[in-house]
This record gives structure tokens, C-alpha cells and sequence, in this order.
């Protein structure tokens, strides 16, 4: 089936640098699961960001990047492939790997059921709500731009977008791969799309960091993530790939690294976090609501990571900005229309700075009108029909979509009696959880986030989920999950079925007349018992890894895995 035969090709050209860069901090003994799970990842958006600037420069430039760099890493890794053997063994990198693969080929399983008629990767557009607007396939439109040497200028005028206007990132992905699809003859079309979904899935090893941080254990921490994978959150947009998930998981890794004090935060931390949370912006720049509170929660003093920490992190998050700020001041400005449009409520185009826009709009707003504004804002954060979420069986399939879709806290369904059960049962036991400060510090981080996005958007009443920093969204989902699953075993699980259930009910069925596929189906079972496998994995006793040089058999030290 060309869907699984793309799947596993696309998957396999992304993993070949997230393997390789793995293996080589395994071999120079790093055994910080942080490190061995977010340097691969973020190594490899750094590759996608180089990809980029190399098309930009010539497009035979960009396809001898692309084919070298996965030529030479892959030939790292079939040298040394013995070593890599024991990195993914079932307690190491394969866990994570696996997960990833099962879930995105459920969603895109799910994504193609019905036969729609609509290329490939225009299906997300009309498959679950109403017709879609172009978002998601910017990076590819830009990206056959680069790959086929055509002008840049202008973009899309007709749409009023510069090709500035979004980060570039996804584009550069999709640009490592495309060459590799043109040359084994597979569709440029379902291939992005394969990209963009496995893109999105960055942000499942920031789950995990963050279920790890938290010291849920692998069995909770799969389950976590599962969970948070079963909702029309992260079914939509890891279908439908505007690159907000691939921005919210960079961001995430960069929180857990800073924000965790127990572990070390060392020159080498704060700058891999630094990078992340750059590789972050440098894919959608609504993040910077999160990035902006992060910094200010770094500012107390008992999570100033130090002086030093926090000059290497502003230099390398300012060197990677630097190229990209360059392009959109010098190759393509002024590249603020979004700024204008969120932060001063500019939606035509017009030649005024964002500064400008912005005082302009505020100074014509009159006191009352502005608080008016903003409460709405703060409103809009608990509107949709909560009743529904409660009543799965009468109420329209569709407006529980539409709710899911647009509003924060409805998007979380059932899962929000985690915000009033969780403290009642703390009191009543008299226990407090040893988790407890980091759970409230990222708590603390995501409600800062929410305030400050609230108060920053202009537009009244346009805090929905779809301008937002999805850090914070994702932040939401798996502090509710987690905090559910601490509760005792016969009501978490009555909230956390009922959530599936939600989702099964409300997500996957499909009414329309086009006809299914039936080898989608058959991908779905296959991918649902690839899932099952994984639980199997994490379930059974895990037995002590052998040593994995002989410098460890004489220290008498395990082999380095990023889940021990």
C-alpha cells in the first residue's frame, strides 16, 4: 500500500539523523535521557533549517546537502550498526520510535479512510470540519518554490502572504526528503503530507521528557501519551500540519531542560535548550507567548539558572534567529503581518511598522472598550458547550468537533475534573504528591502563558486554540492526564475511558457519501496492534542492559539508554 511504503520512507530518512546523532552521544557516554531524546531531535531541525538556506541559495546546492547528509550519517550508522543494535533495543530509542510510528500511521490512516478525491495533501483541508484555508500547505508550496529554482518574490499576492511571512522549518524538512521522493519516483503530494504529520509528532518526546520529569515511570508515561494522542487535538493538527505541534514540542523540550531543577543545568543544557526553544520559534511564532513566559518564570531566583547559563542560551538562540531575521528584513520585509494582525488587530496590509500598528490601534480604543476586549478574551477561554462533552450519545458529532476545535478549555472535555478533583483528594488524604513543585511550576508556566496571551491579542474574543502557543496547549493536556492518573485507580480510569470514548465517538466516525477505503481500515488495526505491542514493551520486567564497551565491563557501569 503506497500510504505504508511512504510512511516507513519518510520515517526512515528522519530517523536516519535522530539515530545517528543518538548513537554518537551513546558512544561519548551521555547517559542524560534529556540530552539523548532532544539533541537528536533538535540536530535534525538543524539540518532542516541548513536544507533550507542551501535551496535558497541554488536548488542543485539543496539536493547535494540533502543526498550527503543522509548518505554520510546513514553510513555512520551501518558502521556502526552493532553498537546501534543495543541503543535501540526495546529499553532505549525504539520505544519512542515505535509509539511515533503507530500513532502517526493511525492518524493518517484515519485522515485518508474516506476516498474524498482531493490530492493528497489537500485531504486534511475537508476531511474532519469544514473546508480549510491553505495554512497547512505553505511549507510545501514554498518548499517546490526552492526545490525547482522558481523566484520567490512574489509569493502568494493574491493571498496577501510573503514568503516571510512563516518560519521556515517545515519547509526545510520537507526539503531534506524531497529530493529522496523524486528520486525512488513517490509522490511529492502524500509525501509531504507523511512529513508534516511526523513533523507534528516532535511533540510526543517532549511528553515523554516532561511524564519523566515528573517521575511517572515508562508504563504511566506510555500511557500518558497515548491518552493525550487520543484527542481531537493532536488528531487535527498532526493531520492538518500548520507547524504549531512541530513549535510546541521544541518548546516543551526547552521548558522541561530550564524548568526541572532537580536535574543539572549545566552551559551544555541551557544551550541545547536554548536551541530548541529557537528551532521552536523558527517553525510558528505564536511560541513566543510561551517563550516570553518561560523567561520571566527563569527570572525568580530560585530557577535563575545563573548568569552564565543564560548568556550562552541568548547567544545561541540569537545566532540561529539571526539567519531567518536577516531574510525577512533584507530578502523579503517586512514580514509582520501576523504580529500586526494578533498584537493590533492589522488584517489589511498596509506599510506601518508593528510598533506603530500597535499604538495606533490601542490609542483609538477608550478605556472601557479596552477592558471589554480583554474580558471577552479571558471569556472566550471557557466557551463550547461543556454539556456535550458529558452527553456523547444525543448531542451533534459536529459541534463537538467545532468546540474541540476552537476553545481551550472544552478542547480538554472531561479531563478538566482534573483542576477540581485532583486538590480535593490531596486534602482528604493529607498527602501531597513529591512532584508536587514541578507539577505547579508548569501549571504556573501554562496559566502565565494563557494570562499573557489574553491580554496581548487585540481582536476581541479571538483567544481560540488555533493562535495560541500550542506548548501551552500541550502543557494543558498532559498536566490534566497526569494529574488525573495520581488520582485513586476507579475514578481515574471512569474519567480517563470516558475521555476515549469522547474521542472514538466524537473523531472517528465519518457520515459523509464518499466511499471508504478498505486499506485504510486494515492500516488502522495494524497500527492499533502496533500500539499494543508498545504497552506490551513497557508492561513486561526489563531485564539490566549488558555492557556496551569494555570500558563498561571493567567500570561495572550499565550501557547508556534514554529510558532507564
Amino acid at each position: 500500500m503506497l500510504l505504508l511504503v511512504i510512511w516507513i520512507f519518510i520515517f526512515a530518512l528522519i530517523a536516519i539523523p535522530v539515530a545517528a546523532t543518538h548513537l554518537w552521544l551513546v558512544r561519548r557516554g551521555w547517559q542524560d535521557e534529556r540530552v539523548l531524546l532532544t539533541a537528536p531531535l533538535v540536530f535534525t531541525g538543524l539540518i532542516g533549517y541548513a536544507v533550507f538556506f542551501g535551496f535558497f541559495l541554488h536548488p542543485v546546492f539543496g539536493q547535494a546537502v540533502s543526498f550527503l547528509i543522509e548518505i554520510g550519517l546513514g553510513l555512520y550508522l551501518v558502521q556502526s550498526r552493532s553498537r546501534l543494535k543495543r541503543t535501540i533495543a526495546p529499553t532505549g530509542l525504539a520505544l519512542p520510535a515505535l509509539l511515533g510510528f503507530a500513532i502517526g500511521l493511525f492518524y493518517l490512516a484515519l485522515l485518508y479512510l474516506p476516498q474524498l478525491g482531493r490530492d493528497p495533501e489537500w485531504q486534511s483541508s475537508f476531511r474532519f470540519l469544514y473546508e480549510f484555508p491553505m495554512d497547512a500547505n505553505l511549507p510545501k508550496m514554498l518548499g517546490d518554490r526552492l526545490y525547482a529554482g522558481e523566484p520567490l518574490k512574489p509569493f502568494l499576492p493574491e493571498a496577501g502572504w510573503l514568503s516571510s511571512d512563516r518560519p521556515p522549518l517545515q519547509v526545510g524538512l520537507y526539503l531534506l526528503v524531497r529530493p529522496w521522493l523524486a528520486l525512488v519516483h513517490l509522490p511529492d503530494g502524500l509525501g509531504y503530507q507523511c512529513l508534516g504529520t511526523l513533523a507534528q509528532l516532535f511533540w510526543l518526546p517532549a511528553a515523554w521528557l516532561l511524564c519523566q520529569a515528573l517521575k511517572l515511570g515508562r508504563r504511566r508515561s506510555a500511557i500518558a501519551v497515548l491518552l493525550a494522542a487520543a484527542s481531537g487535538f493532536l488528531l487535527f493538527n498532526g493531520t492538518y500540519v500548520w507547524p504549531k505541534l512541530l513549535a510546541g514540542g521544541f518548546v516543551l523540550m526547552a521548558a522541561v531542560l530550564l524548568l526541572d531543577c532537580s536535574a543539572p543545568r549545566s552551559p551544555r543544557i541551557a544551550g541545547l535548550a536554548a536551541a530548541a526553544a529557537a528551532l521552536g520559534w523558527l517553525a510558528h511564532g505564536a511560541v513566543a507567548f510561551s517563550l516570553v513566559t518561560l523567561a520571566l518564570i527563569l527570572l525568580l531566583p530560585r530557577y535563575f539558572p545563573g548568569w552564565k547559563n543564560c548568556l550562552i542560551a541568548a547567544a545561541v538562540f540569537g545566532l540561529l534567529a539571526l539567519p531567518w531575521t536577516a531574510y525577512q528584513k533584507l530578502y523579503d520585509p517586512p514580514a509582520n503581518r501576523l504580529l500586526k494582525w494578533h498584537l493590533a488587530g492589522v488584517v489589511p496590509i498596509d506599510s506601518r511598522g508593528t510598533l506603530e500598528a500597535v499604538r495606533d490601534s490601542y490609542g483609538a480604543l477608550s478605556r472601557e472598550t479596552l477592558l471589554a476586549n480583554k474580558r471577552a478574551n479571558f471569556g472566550t477561554l471557557f466557551n463550547g458547550s461543556y454539556g456535550s462533552a458529558l452527553d456523547l450519545f444525543t448531542t451533534p458529532i459536529r459541534q463537538r468537533r467545532v468546540d474541540e476545535f476552537f476553545y481551550v478549555f472544552r478542547s480538554l472535555g472531561i479531563l478538566n475534573f482534573a483542576w477540581i478533583l485532583v486538590p480535593g483528594v490531596w486534602l482528604l488524604r493529607r498527602r501531597i504528591p513529591a512532584q508536587l513543585e514541578l507539577q505547579g511550576l508548569f501549571l504556573g508556566w501554562t496559566v502565565l502563558t494563557l494570562a499573557f496571551w489574553a491580554l496581548a491579542i487585540f481582536i476581541p474574543a479571538s483567544t481560540i486554540i488555533h493562535s495560541s502557543s500550542y506548548a501551552m496547549m500541550l502543557s494543558l493536556f498532559l498536566l490534566a492526564i497526569i494529574l488525573i492518573l495520581s488520582l485513586p485507580g476507579w475514578i481515574a480510569w471512569t474519567l480517563l475511558g470516558w475521555h476515549l470514548i469522547d474521542f472514538t465517538l466524537t473523531w472517528l466516525p465519518y457520515f459523509g457519501s464518499s466511499p471508504l477505503q478498505l486499506g485504510m481500515i486494515s492500516l488502522l488495526l495494524f497500527s492499533g496492534l502496533l500500539i499494543g505491542f508498545a504497552l506490551w514493551l513497557v508492561a513486561r520486567p526489563q531485564a539490566s542492559p549488558a555492557p556496551s564497551s569494555a570500558a563498561e565491563k571493567s567500570a561495572g557501569k550499565p550501557a547508556a539508554t534514554p529510558f532507564p
